[in-house]
């Protein structure tokens, strides 16, 4: 299956898992409170960081990028806009102080907090591979084929039900798995919830009989911010923070 331009690069924007309804705030409370010119949290991490973590969780260290600080926006509709019933976009240009340590900062993660301890309410991995289709092989392995995947142990992947598709059960959208390290052949993988990619593979099930079970798959990548770089998202164009609510 061949995946447009457009579609790999609308898998690029930030895909965050929480649901949430629309009131006409830019965003709405989300179990942490978030008002009318609450300060909303942005940082970035070296490693995963998971919704409900203190934002300092892989955090970005000052011994690495003294400069770095998280970057703080008000709620407001000068900040953040809803461009769609269920995307929210930055209105501002938000940049982080050029890279001033001693060599490049390898960061995996962003994430959007507030409340106690700047807890994280969305993530978003700030590089993915270009999806690639798979599907499910009707086995006793819980095994997920995908030509060529290129995939290693204990590798990020996240999975999405596009153009059709149906992931198999087992599976969620836009969460995050890691390959298992054990499992792993040129055209098939399985997956686990354990970081080093060891444990039982995750039991996953077909969508019924008639019904192609599978979807696409990306690797989470990195970005590398070299001495006397900066990063940044600009108040309009492609490179924007897009929230997608989901």
């Amino acid at each position: 299956m061949i995946i447009s331009d457009k579609l790999a690069e609308s898998i690029l924007k930030a895909v965050f898992q929480r649901d949430v309804a629309q009131t006409g705030l830019p965003f709405a409370d989300l179990g942490i409170t978030v008002g009318a010119s609450t300060n909303l949290k942005i940082a970035l991490h070296t490693g995963v960081v998971a919704v409900g973590d203190a934002q300092t969780v892989n955090e970005v260290a000052t011994a690495n990028w003294p400069a770095y600080a998280r970057l703080s926006f008000a709620n407001t509709s000068t900040n953040w806009a809803f461009t769609s019933p269920n995307q929210i976009d930055n209105n501002v240009a938000m940049a982080y102080a050029a890279n001033n340590g001693a060599g490049a900062v390898v960061v995996k993660w962003a994430s959007i907090g507030t409340g106690t301890s700047d807890r994280v309410m969305f993530r978003v991995p700030l590089s993915l591979q270009t999806p690639r289709p798979f599907s499910l092989l009707v086995d006793a392995n819980d095994t997920i084929q995908c030509y060529e995947h290129g995939f290693t142990g204990a590798m990020e992947v996240m999975f999405y039900d596009l153009e059709g598709s149906t992931l198999p059960g087992g599976i969620t959208d836009g969460t995050l798995y890691y390959v298992k390290t054990s499992s792993v052949g040129t055209h098939d993988f399985q997956i686990v919830t354990a970081s080093d990619g060891t444990g039982t593979a995750i039991a996953l099930a077909t969508a019924g009989t008639g019904v192609m079970t599978g979807g696409f798959v990306s690797k989470v990548g990195t970005k590398s911010i070299g001495v006397n770089d900066d990063f940044k998202w600009d108040a309009t164009g492609s490179n924007r923070l897009t929230v997608i609510l989901r």
